[in-house]
């Protein structure tokens, strides 16, 4: 999107626009104009084609960080709501990467640090996403650059968990949590569990799916998933189907950033199959349900799964 800022004592008023390819999301712009988000600017439409965001703030987070020299309380405030304002869009059905989370595009009110975001309900953008994730290691880059590379210990300690991968945002988020109230944070895990453990966990998901005994001697061989954007169709034969952006997936999903690195995981035992979340950001649904976060639902012919804004047709053949 385009955007005008207008900037007025201690308001903030933004015009946007969809860029050329783009267009309004009618479902995202009708629920962000008469919904209250927190953290997102409030937004008015006018039923064609611009957007007026508006929030009681005054300056631009670039600006407050590269002024301010940062106490520990402020920076997990700070952190605190970069991931705040994603779980809030994720758990509203909205898109987390259509939020602009660069310091650049955020606006807080100085005296509270209450943070505004700008979410862009459009359709048909290119890969404009900014990640959440790369855009916090460049302001931790930044805090550690005003100490000489030095830094507080906890925000080394911070960094240091974040290099390990793990970007689930509940998680993050509870580190956030526990080292803001003085605890100890907790260890980082995996960001995406392996294979093996899909595997493991099979008996357990059908399980709770209602399935149980051995697999029927005449099982279909075959997965089919067809990508409702593309029209293709793809036949996977392997016992456990992983499916993401990455090209060391099963399936690759290409030309969609949206689409998490390893996002889910099909898993088959003999006729039950289990499509499992793999902490995802941007989520995973089947038939419109959206899953949890490593989630697991059994699969029939002809479900309708989405990663993201993502969809394929399920068959086995």
């Amino acid at each position: 999107m385009k955007f005008r800022v207008h900037a007025k004592n201690s308001s903030v008023l933004i015009k946007g626009k969809p860029s050329f390819g783009e267009k309004i999301n009618e479902r995202e712009a009708d629920y962000l104009v008469n919904s209250s988000v927190p953290g997102f600017f409030s937004i008015s439409y006018d039923g064609k084609k611009q957007l007026v965001y508006e929030a009681p703030c005054t300056m631009v987070l670039a600006k407050y960080l590269k002024e301010t020299k940062l106490s520990e309380a402020a920076f997990w405030k700070i952190m605190a709501q970069m991931l705040d304002v994603q779980i809030a869009a994720k758990s509203r059905g909205l898109y987390p990467e259509h939020l602009c989370v660069r310091p650049d595009m955020v606006f807080l009110e100085e005296r509270t640090l209450q943070m505004y975001f700008l979410y862009q309900p459009v359709t048909g953008a290119k890969e404009t996403a900014d990640s959440l994730f790369a855009v916090i290691h460049d302001m931790i880059y930044e805090e550690l650059k005003k100490e000489g590379g030095k830094g507080q210990d906890y925000i080394i300690d911070f960094q240091n968990y974040l290099k390990q991968g793990d970007y689930r945002l509940e998680h993050v988020r509870q580190y956030i949590a526990q080292a803001a109230g003085g605890g100890r944070p907790p260890v980082a895990g995996p960001a995406v569990p392996e294979p093996d453990d899909a595997e493991e966990d099979l008996e357990q998901y059908t399980v709770m799916l209602g399935s149980g005994g051995a697999p029927p001697v005449n099982a279909p061989k075959c997965v089919y998933l067809t990508r409702i954007r593309t029209k293709e169709t793809a036949a996977l034969s392997d016992e456990i189907i992983k499916i993401g952006r990455s090209s060391q997936n099963t399936y690759c999903v290409t030309g969609n950033a949206s689409v998490g690195r390893v996002h889910a995981a099909i898993v088959r035992r003999g006729d039950v199959c289990a499509l499992k979340d793999m902490g995802s950001v941007n989520g995973t649904s089947v038939n419109g349900k959206r899953l949890g976060e490593n989630q697991a639902c059994r699969l029939q012919s002809g479900d309708r799964i989405q990663l993201a804004d993502e969809e394929f047709i399920f068959e086995l053949k």
